[in-house]
């Protein structure tokens, strides 16, 4: 009869740390490629438009980390975000500017021709 209840209890220990660790279960992060096609620095928001021509509004916060340059329209981004509050929260935006991608590759695209082969 111990045995019993002390499984029971274990189990119902489980259950409640794992509905503690994600109430919602969305916790985890998204990643969308894509073109913004939508700034509005006063509400903090951007859509973004994928591949396939679906559009994404997401928010973000103080805490969100910009890298590669300025966030605007008609760059083309990756965007890691979280869906807290029935929100897209974007978590980190890096914008993919020609000339970010190009220092990205530490060589001048000018200078991509192939090496000539030696006899």
């Amino acid at each position: 009869m111990r045995a019993l209840l002390a499984l029971s209890a274990g189990l119902l220990l489980a259950a409640g740390v794992a509905s503690a660790a994600a109430p919602n279960g969305k916790s985890h992060a998204n990643t969308l490629l894509g073109t913004v096609t939508v700034v509005d620095t006063a509400a903090k928001t951007l859509v973004v438009k994928d591949a396939r021509g679906k559009e994404t509004r997401l928010v973000w916060t103080s805490a969100t980390h910009v890298t590669g340059g300025d966030l605007k329209q008609g760059e083309k981004v990756t965007v890691r975000w979280l869906s807290r509050e029935g929100q897209k929260i974007a978590t980190v935006v890096k914008v993919h500017t020609e000339e970010a991608e190009a220092n990205a590759s530490g060589t001048p695209r000018a200078s991509l021709s192939p090496t000539p082969k030696t006899p």
